[in-house]
């Protein structure tokens, strides 16, 4: 197989030696996949929210440069365009459910664009499904994968360094010296879990890189005398090559920094999942690896990491253990510290949530709606979860069942191709690939505990174009005597998916084998390709000034016209992402309205009226448009004498209480407006 490849190399280098169109593109497309990797240390200090909005932006414009550059070059070169792969398969319809619970949610808007606080929703999805497209259809060697490896984990080193100089109290980092000194470090992505996962993930790969490269090349065997030569001349060379041992040392520092911060961000779900994923490598390695030292290392690695687990456990009352958890919230294991309890809680929502609504669920991204439906007062954190802070439950609660058996799927045939693939390979190639599961194994694990963001969902694609290369590898050669036959449950899938998707592929058969009319339809996809990559590029360019224009809105304005023209810009200039501003403007009408004359006064409450009626149109389910709304009209109705706007306080708090009925803001809200309605009947009475 690894002799397939390297035929397939020295064609595309024929070919594209002979193209220089071609090679511009290629080209083009790498420098964009590098520059990609560098979007954890995004930070936009300009937008609100800047360590989400920023990165998420920058990563869509350039995956949308990206695939049309690939669009091209694959109508150009038909050996760019993506292999046959039923991961890219199921993965697409993860999406098409995605959209299709969107459509029949409770709030359309949401599931297509998130919010800003999160920047995710169908339309990033479709971002991430086409980079994984452009990634398994131009990487496709071994070497390739370990240039965008190690790239990515020299990203990871700095996103590590500067959260060592946080955590030390670095006073001004460079280029980031707007970063305060924290316990939990959040370095340049803002939140401790999400860089815990970060470093995990990219320490995982560094770890079995470095393990990979004790083990020499799988060379066929010499067996003519210039063979020989040609071996025994290579062993010379190697012998005064230095780079093994650069990489080997960049891999150790990789490995011990990244470790280092993981600890410092005090992330339990970072360490569980790095646990899972040390201990996924070790069990696949004992069943399909050949190397006996290596197992018996391994296993003594397991051991002594359940040994010491264990030993924090029984002697954390021990002065010791308090000395060490005094400077690191990870070893700080008092029950009365449990991080879990949100996660817990998650379950019973997702229980109630899919009796209600079990086929698409509520739809991406509205998890707050069953959330502040069935919240119990008491069995949660006062924090509001727009999240499930557990992929799985995310997935049935806002998906359905058909959401999260998809979700599945996606895993299923990962570690199926996995498993087929790490069978059949040399040594090394057996590490680098089950390399690839662990990390794998680590980010489900991991996602039990947390949800995506932009820089997690770019290490997944990343690991999962491997596996559409090994998977390729795996179907140019199943008809190999070494290959495994399919298991009972794979040929009744593999069946029913050929008696499904067979008029589609009887149709595709027709028009290709109509020259000109394929050509006419490549022609018009490539151009409808373009246009939707334009239309990316705006959408995306007018989110990030939204976003900025936000920001003017927080910090309040000259005048009162300048304000008013300052929520309307806010608003208007990405509209699908206008809650937000929407409901920051509502929950400061309060603070300017006493100090302004009556007409005046009149003009932000009219726009506030406005404004909510957009609002629930894109959202009409969310408690937290009516509870500020509640929220406003009470504080107005207390700072008057007629206590005016307390009916439509009132209004809005039955709403909200019919929503979320135990969340504590509608139960202070509500004793707030009982207060002021006996203040009222008393003032009458008088």
């Amino acid at each position: 197989l690894q002799h397939g490849q390297d035929v397939c190399r020295r064609r595309w280098l024929r070919q594209l030696q002979t193209n220089l169109p071609d090679k511009a593109l290629l080209y083009s497309i790498w420098a964009g996949l590098f520059l990609l990797l560098f979007m954890p240390l995004i930070v936009s200090t300009q937008t609100i929210f800047p360590f989400i909005v920023g990165k998420a932006i920058y990563s869509r414009i350039i995956i949308a440069l990206v695939f049309g550059l690939w669009a091209a070059l694959a109508f150009r070169n038909a050996s760019f365009r993506p292999p046959r792969s039923r991961l890219i398969l199921v993965l697409c319809i993860y999406l098409f459910i995605s959209l299709l619970a969107g459509t029949f949610g409770v709030s359309f808007q949401r599931s297509l664009w998130s919010t800003f606080e999160r920047m995710q929703g169908v339309v990033d999805l479709a971002h991430w499904v086409a980079l994984l497209i452009v990634l398994a259809s131009v990487v496709r060697t071994n070497t390739n994968w370990l240039h965008l490896l190690n790239a990515n984990m020299a990203v990871s080193l700095l996103v590590a360094l500067v959260g060592l100089g946080q955590g030390f109290e670095v006073e001004s980092i460079p280029f980031y010296p707007f970063l305060q000194a924290d316990a939990r470090v959040g370095s340049t992505l803002g939140n401790s879990a999400f860089v815990g996962t970060y470093m995990i993930l990219n320490a995982i790969i560094a770890l079995g890189l470095l393990l990979r490269s004790f083990w020499p090349d799988e060379a066929i065997p010499p067996t003519t005398q210039v063979r020989r030569r040609r071996s025994r001349r290579r062993e010379q060379e190697s012998k005064r090559d230095l780079r093994p041992f650069l990489w080997q040392g960049f891999w150790i520092v990789v490995v011990l920094v990244n470790l280092w911060v993981m600890t410092l961000t005090g992330t339990r779900g970072a360490v569980i999942g790095l646990i899972a994923g040390i201990g996924f490598f070790s069990a696949a390695y004992v069943i399909v690896g050949n190397q006996a030292t290596l197992k018996r290392s391994l296993a003594v690695l397991v051991g002594s990491i359940v040994l010491l687990g264990i030993l924090t456990i029984v002697l954390r009352d021990t002065p010791i253990v308090r000395s060490v958890a005094s400077n690191n919230v990870l070893v700080d294991l008092r029950t009365d510290q449990n991080p879990f309890t949100s996660r817990l809680f998650a379950l019973t929502v997702g229980y109630k949530a899919l009796l209600e609504k079990p086929i698409l669920g509520w739809g991406p991204e509205n998890y707050i709606v069953p959330y502040g439906r069935y919240y119990v007062e008491g069995t949660s954190s006062f924090e509001v979860l727009d999240q499930a802070h557990n992929k799985p439950i995310e997935e049935l609660v806002t998906k359905g069942i058909l959401g999260l058996a998809s979700y599945l799927a996606i895993w299923f045939f990962i570690f199926r191709i996995i498993f087929q693939r790490a069978r059949h390979v040399g040594q090394r190639n057996q590490i680098f690939v089950l390399t690839v599961a662990s990390a794998l194994a680590a980010y489900f694990v991991q996602n039990l505990f947390l949800f995506d963001t932009p820089v997690s969902t770019l290490q997944f694609v990343i690991f999962a174009a491997i596996v559409v290369g090994l998977e390729a590898a795996v179907e140019a050669h199943s008809l190999d005597a070494d290959v495994p036959s399919p298991t009972r449950i794979s040929t009744r899938i593999r069946t029913y998916g050929s008696d499904v998707l067979g008029p589609v592929k009887h149709i595709l058969g027709a028009v290709k084998s109509n020259p000109g009319l394929w050509s006419s339809l490549s022609i018009a996809g490539l151009f409808a390709t373009f246009a939707l990559v334009m239309l990316s590029l705006w959408f995306n360019i007018r989110a990030y000034s939204a976003a900025g224009t936000i920001i003017e809105v927080t910090r309040g304005a000259s005048s009162l016209d300048t304000l008013l023209a300052t929520v309307d810009r806010s608003i208007n200039t990405f509209p699908p992402l206008a809650n937000y501003p929407r409901l920051i403007y509502i929950r400061n009408v309060a603070t300017i309205w006493p100090n302004l004359p009556e007409a005046d006064a009149q003009r932000i409450l009219e726009l506030a009226d406005t404004q909510a009626i957009e609002a629930r149109a894109a959202e009409p389910e969310n408690w937290r448009i009516y509870l500020s709304m509640g929220d406003m009209y009470r504080d107005v109705a207390g700072q008057s004498a007629s206590f005016e706007g307390l009916d439509t306080a009132r209004y809005y708090l039955d709403v909200a209480e019919d929503l979320a009925p135990q969340r504590e803001e509608v139960v202070r809200l509500r004793r707030r407006v009982e207060a002021l309605e006996k203040m009222r009947e008393v003032s009458s009475q008088q």
